[in-house]
C-alpha cells in the first residue's frame, strides 16, 4: 500500500527503539509544529490513492491541530490510519472523530521492559477507554515482544544490515513520510533526513514521484550504489 506518514510535530518521547536524537540533529527547520494550514497545502497535492497515516517521526496528538488535519483529510474522502499512544488526546476529540471509517487506530502503550516511556495517568487511561469503544478498527500494541532493530543504521548499539547488490523494499518505496515544514523524506527509517525527496509546499506530489530524488535512491539500489535502504532491515535481495 502507498502511504504518506504525517509528523504533526518535531520531539517525541525519546523510545529507545525511536532514533529522536538523530532527527533532532538533522532536522534544521524553525516550524517544529505542522499548521492545519500547511497540512492542507500540502494534502492537496496528494493523490487520493495514497493512504494518510497520522505517525510519521513522533506522537501525532502532540499536536493540538491534529484533529482538525483529520477530519480534513476524511472529508476529502482519503483513507486515514493512526498510529498513537493517546498522549495528547481527549474524549472530546474522540467524539469528533468516531465517524470515521479508520483503516486502523493502532494504540501504542507502554511495553514491560520500559523501552517506551510513555507519560501516564489516569485520564489517558481512561481516553484509552472510550477510544477502544467508539472507534473502528482499534487496534492495542504493548510490544510485549518488540524486537530492536537498527532502523537503517540509526538506533545506536544495534548491528544495522550491509546489503549487497540488486536490493528492493519488502514494504514498498512510495511510503514517503512529511515533516511539518513541508519536507518529504524517504521513509520512516530516515531518521537522519539522509533522502529529502522534495517539498509538498512548493512541489505536488507527483512531481516529487517522478523527481531526480527518487529516482536517484531506484537507482542506487539497483546498481550497488549506497543508500540508506542497504542498512535497513526492510530491505530485500532481488
Amino acid at each position: 500500500m502507498k502511504t504518506l506518514e504525517i509528523t504533526t510535530k518535531i520531539g517525541c518521547f525519546n523510545c529507545k527503539y525511536c532514533p529522536q536524537d538523530k532527527l533532532l540533529k538533522a532536522y534544521k527547520s524553525g516550524i517544529k509544529d505542522l499548521s492545519f494550514y500547511l497540512f492542507q497545502v500540502a494534502l492537496a497535492t496528494v493523490p487520493k490513492d495514497i493512504r494518510i497515516d497520522f505517525s510519521g517521526m513522533g506522537e501525532p496528538f502532540l499536536n493540538p491541530e491534529t484533529i482538525d488535519m483529520i477530519l480534513n483529510t476524511h472529508l476529502r474522502g482519503y483513507k486515514i490510519a493512526v498510529f498513537t499512544t493517546c498522549v495528547g488526546l481527549t474524549k472530546k476529540h474522540v467524539q469528533k472523530i468516531q465517524h470515521i471509517p479508520f483503516e486502523t487506530f493502532e494504540i501504542h502503550t507502554r511495553d514491560q521492559a520500559k523501552l517506551s516511556p510513555i507519560p501516564q495517568s489516569p485520564d489517558l487511561q481512561n481516553v484509552i477507554k472510550v477510544a477502544k469503544r467508539r472507534l473502528s478498527n482499534v487496534v492495542i500494541s504493548n510490544h510485549l515482544k518488540i524486537k530492536l532493530i537498527s532502523r537503517a543504521g540509526n538506533v545506536g548499539g544495534i548491528k544495522a544490515p550491509d546489503h549487497k547488490g540488486k536490493i528492493k523494499c519488502s514494504r514498498g518505496l512510495e511510503r514517503f513520510v512529511l515533516l511539518p515544514n513541508g519536507d518529504l523524506i524517504l521513509c520512516c527509517m530516515d531518521y537522519s533526513m539522509r533522502h529529502v525527496m522534495g517539498n509538498l509546499l512548493n512541489q505536488s506530489y507527483i512531481s516529487v514521484v517522478g523527481g531526480k530524488e527518487f529516482q536517484s535512491v531506484k537507482d542506487a539500489m539497483l546498481s550497488g550504489d549506497d543508500v540508506l535502504c542497504r542498512k535497513c532491515e526492510m530491505a530485500r535481495a532481488i
